[in-house]
């Protein structure tokens, strides 16, 4: 499997993206709606803000918040109506 699909199947199990680069980090979920990603909520943040007392609540956060938009999304319908 190269690097990539490997990446996207990490990404669909555990549904949230994180990402450091030097003092950067971004955590970044899928917004889904009826089985598929139609957008991606995100937070980027300094490196020294995500340490691991702060890492598990602001990535479930961030996963919880894109769900609720995806609920919202499923609501409107499939046009957004």
């Amino acid at each position: 499997m190269a690097p990539l699909s490997r990446e996207l199947a990490r990404i669909r199990r555990l549904d949230v993206y994180i990402r450091q680069q030097g003092e950067l980090v971004a955590v970044v979920a899928p917004v889904w709606q009826a089985g598929r990603v139609v957008a991606a909520l995100g937070i980027p943040l300094p490196a020294h803000r995500f340490k691991s007392e702060h890492r598990h609540r602001l990535t479930r956060a961030i996963v919880a918040a894109a769900a609720d938009i995806g609920h919202g999304l499923e609501a409107m319908g499939p046009r957004g109506t």
